[in-house]
């Protein structure tokens, strides 16, 4: 039986935001331990000009992921998304159309979907990378986007290994557009996921924003040691380990001269 693994996670929108996420507060679709074991933990956000259509690509997305048998992360959400498209199409005849950024975490490794410009982020250290490719044209209007087209052509990037300290940004064109990059990595590395969420909004609250944070829960300061005191512990180890050898020679030099 696999453990599930614990995140802290927030997702938030502006007061003129017409996004919608995975996990939200409402619990909405009630996902199992046994399905986050099994198949990791699902972060979606979708943005709509109808903030109605987003909600309903969330949970037929989050439905349709957590139904699928197969254990290839990557290619489960691959088919929840074009699933969720074609399930959203049948209820809505006029769409407004959806952008959609998604990320699988399980076991270590982060598999990032998107169609659109709204961008997945790998936090790490004080600086702040897209992990997803924007999907529109050179004079900036979109060139995917879902619900209006049956024929859906998402990007899944290659797998990803994610560090205990590492953490996971999901966020619109209005967040990311707006903020500068600096600003964005040092304001979404600090404090707790809403403390961080709340933080990146609050520098951008007259948009149409919205963003979603995730990260393992802190380890105890005693546990936590970064790559260079690793490092610096393993440099430390093997001085130690040569001048007990060095001792051990001399020790033996001085015997076998006094012999």
């Amino acid at each position: 039986t696999m453990a599930t693994e614990t995140f802290d996670i927030w997702g938030q929108q502006t007061p003129a935001g017409t996004s919608a996420l995975f996990p939200n507060p409402t619990g909405e679709p009630a996902i199992t331990p046994a399905q986050l074991a099994t198949h990791g933990q699902l972060l979606a956000l979708a943005n709509s000009a109808a903030a109605n259509e987003a909600n309903l690509v969330i949970a037929a997305l989050a439905t349709a992921y957590y139904a699928q048998a197969g254990s290839n992360a990557a290619e489960n959400l691959r088919q929840a998304v074009l699933t969720a498209n074609a399930q959203v199409r049948q209820q809505r005849p006029t769409p407004a159309g959806t952008t959609l950024v998604a990320a699988i975490w399980k076991q270590g490794m982060l598999h990032a979907i998107n169609v659109g410009n709204s961008r997945a982020y790998l936090v790490r250290q004080g600086q702040a990378w897209s992990l997803t490719r924007d999907h529109v044209t050179a004079e900036g209007s979109l060139s995917r986007i879902m619900i209006r087209t049956p024929f859906l052509e998402p990007d899944i990037y290659r797998p990803l290994a994610l560090e205990h300290e590492d953490r996971v940004l999901l966020c619109t064109p209005g967040l990311y557009h707006t903020l500068p990059a600096k600003a964005l990595a040092r304001t979404a590395g600090r404090g707790t996921a809403q403390e961080a969420t709340t933080a990146l909004l609050a520098q951008v609250a007259g948009n149409n924003a919205a963003a979603l944070l995730a990260q393992h829960p802190p380890r105890p300061a005693g546990a936590r040691l970064t790559t260079a005191q690793k490092a610096i512990l393993g440099i430390l180890s093997l001085i130690t380990l040569l001048m007990f050898a060095w001792f051990l020679l001399e020790t033996w030099l001085t015997l076998t001269a006094g012999s």
